[in-house]
């Protein structure tokens, strides 16, 4: 079950044909961190490093780098921040780091 409840918008949200995993719809309202925990901490990061990647890609081949501060925003309104999430962040923060987000 997903911990963070979808933040309410009256801007356009993303079509969800070929969205990235963690990307879901609730009812018509477009949710940017949609994630549930294995209960393994190094399962977990491993999947939010993956979800990074595929945020990364996405949002190159789409060119829609509003992907990424829409899932940070998702993600630092949640109630917690576990291992997925500092997967996610982490590998962000060193794609950034070197300036390519290729």
């Amino acid at each position: 079950m997903p911990r963070n409840p979808p933040i309410e918008s009256a801007e356009p949200t993303l079509d969800m044909t070929g969205a990235p995993s963690f990307v879901a719809d609730h009812g018509g309202t477009v949710c940017y961190w949609s994630v549930s925990e294995t209960g393994d901490m190094q399962t977990d990061v491993a999947r939010g490093e993956l979800m990074a990647e595929e945020a990364m890609r996405y949002a190159s081949q789409n060119c829609c780098p509003a992907l990424i501060a829409m899932a940070l925003l998702h993600l630092a309104r949640g109630s917690r921040t576990g291992p997925v999430e500092c997967g996610f962040m982490a590998r962000i923060a060193c794609a950034a780091s070197v300036g390519s987000l290729n």
